[in-house]
């Protein structure tokens, strides 16, 4: 803030109606709150500087410790967990851009969605890859289907009804993710059901992620 106030701290007192003595002030402050579009502004380039900095302090270290490495990103979770700044900072660095997504079938439809938003795939991922300029990767997505016996209680994804539902779901999600040329790949998640019971105290979920169940079978 120093810097982009030009170490002007009336400049700054009068754009946040604020009245510090001096920069150092601000981070006695419990808040930095924003009343008009000009601070948002200058908070949204700070997230881009924190950003662009995390992401590019982990690419040299990867090319110093494994130069013929691809940098896929942090598996971020879900397309709305991050802002767009974020997002275009992530693709100054990464050679692939990897987030987790959880759809959701409109069965009556026939379409799928992007959770949360209710956007098409093509639209929700479209829009990450104008930011990002880069190829994106599905490093997490499931079903869950309530004939399986299990309690699906917790954890993300959608719950379906029977596995049938379940499949047509995830050849439809599959579908969608290939038919966009800047989506390189995915990550089902995941091989093994979660046990009934929750597979431990800190990571209770136990839910139908798995192509097959606790018996392996």
């Amino acid at each position: 803030l120093t810097e982009r106030y030009n170490n002007n701290i009336d400049k700054f007192n009068e754009s946040w109606g604020l009245q510090l003595k001096d920069f150092k002030d601000i981070q006695d402050l419990k808040k930095l709150p924003h009343n008009t579009d000009e601070a948002l502004a200058v908070k949204q380039d700070f997230l881009y500087l924190v950003a662009d900095t995390y992401f590019g302090k982990i690419k040299k270290a990867m090319q110093n410790a494994a130069p013929n490495h691809m940098y896929i990103g942090c598996r971020s979770a879900g397309i709305t967990s991050a802002h767009e700044k974020v997002w275009r900072a992530s693709g100054n660095h990464c050679d692939i851009v990897s987030i987790n997504q959880y759809p959701v079938m409109d069965f009556d439809k026939n379409e799928i969605y992007v959770h949360i938003t209710g956007e098409s795939m093509e639209k929700a991922f479209g829009r990450m890859y104008e930011w990002t300029k880069r190829p994106l990767m599905i490093t997490e997505w499931s079903f869950l289907s309530m004939d399986s016996g299990l309690p699906n209680t917790r954890g993300a994804g959608q719950r379906v009804r029977t596995q049938k539902e379940r499949a047509i779901a995830g050849e439809m999600f599959l579908q969608s993710c290939m038919s966009l040329p800047y989506m390189i790949g995915h990550n089902f998640y995941m091989y093994l059901d979660y046990p009934e019971l929750g597979a431990r105290k800190t990571h209770p979920e136990d839910g139908n992620y798995g192509l097959v169940n606790s018996n392996d079978d």
